[in-house]
């Protein structure tokens, strides 16, 4: 199977995001609460859904039948019995363990669960990765899955958006059950077009690029898994070369051992060039967030091949004070780690990185 290029050059991209900065320049983002860690993510998610009275629309990744996932079910069942439309929506792989256990009692319990899974035609490692609630008028978007691990020094960042861009992320919920099930559903009310949140659903690979390079003051990357692609690697590098500060934040060790070789193959071409790339220490730094300048995009995407290239994702564009609130979390994620110093490379290491660069596609 080739290779899909994400490259898009055609008017109508280009149109759409120059109008995102266009409409949203000086736009007040009071409605967009920047919610830096898993707990009172999942405390803000539980409420909103146990408060909801007309819909919630729940897509997750990850859904497990642990302790978090039952108090999500009950909280789920209780929307049934009190009649609001109730919907979940989770990847067939990453929901491969409870696809069994907790999507079949949600069902008997009367919530509509769709599971979206493989199509002839894709990348067989293709994945819905995407994770946002919409709870009436509420959506909370980000990089948190429904799993107790995140209760457990993982690091990862959600935004809840409260203004007329909620329709945005409604939308691409019901495009995505629609491919899931069949089901076709018309959204309930228009998209308020003078919205200050962009949501970035496609060519996230392109999008990524273009923020980079209309930075002239700084560039914070925080991923978990640091595999990127040429052009993204390029454009990291254009900038150091322009005088932009690059800050790199990833983790001291992932869940995934490989891709941990692979990143420190990539982090030090990175320093090579001038870029600064720090290693969480106090956990595993699972946040994706990029702050570009005055611009921040943060959500479910890694700066990896995959997520860049061929998963089915979602990000937030965002602009206004709730940056610099990303910005001082970043920061802050600084002090709870170590400075990546250049050095000299073992000779195991170079072989590791040998052995695994061929499969930097797949990571």
């Amino acid at each position: 199977m080739k290779q899909r290029d994400n490259r898009v050059s055609n008017r109508n991209f280009e149109r759409g995001f120059d109008y995102f900065f266009a409409q949203t320049e000086g736009a007040p983002t009071n409605e967009v609460t920047l919610l830096a860690d898993c707990r009172r993510v999942f405390e803000r998610m539980l409420s909103r859904v146990m408060t909801a009275r007309q819909r919630v629309w729940l897509q997750m990744y990850v859904f497990d039948d642990d302790a978090l996932g039952r108090c999500f079910e009950r909280a789920l069942v209780g929307c049934v019995e009190r009649g609001v439309d109730v919907r979940v929506l989770c990847d067939g792989y990453g929901c491969r363990r409870s696809r069994l256990t907790l999507m079949r009692r949600l069902r008997r319990e009367g919530v509509r669960v769709a599971v979206d899974g493989f199509r002839w035609g894709e990348w067989p490692d293709c994945r819905n990765h995407r994770k946002m609630l919409v709870a009436d008028d509420v959506a909370v978007v980000g990089g948190v899955n429904i799993a107790v691990r995140y209760l457990r020094s993982w690091r990862d960042v959600c935004v809840e958006i409260g203004d007329g861009s909620v329709e945005r992320f409604a939308r691409l919920f019901l495009t995505d059950w629609h491919r899931a099930c069949g089901e076709v559903l018309e959204p309930a009310t228009e998209c308020d077009k003078s919205a200050s949140v962009g949501c970035v659903a496609r060519n996230t690979e392109e999008v990524f690029v273009r923020l980079v390079e209309r930075t002239r003051r700084r560039v914070l990357l925080s991923t978990p898994y640091l595999v990127p692609t040429r052009r993204v690697e390029r454009a990291l590098v254009e900038s150091v070369q322009r005088g932009v500060e690059v800050v790199v934040l990833v983790p001291e060790r992932s869940d995934t051992p490989l891709v941990d070789v692979a990143t420190g193959e990539c982090a030090r071409r990175l320093m090579e060039q001038g870029a600064s790339v720090w290693s969480y220490v106090a956990g595993f730094n699972h946040a994706k967030v990029l702050v570009a300048d005055d611009v921040a995009m943060m959500g479910s995407v890694n700066c990896d091949r995959r997520s860049l290239r061929r998963n089915r994702e979602v990000m937030v564009l965002l602009r206004g004070c709730v940056v610099e609130s990303i910005a001082d979390d970043f920061v802050h994620a600084l002090t709870l780690s170590r400075r990546v110093e250049r050095g000299g490379v073992s000779v195991m290491r170079r072989a590791a990185e040998l052995l695994v660069r061929p499969l930097h596609p797949l990571l």
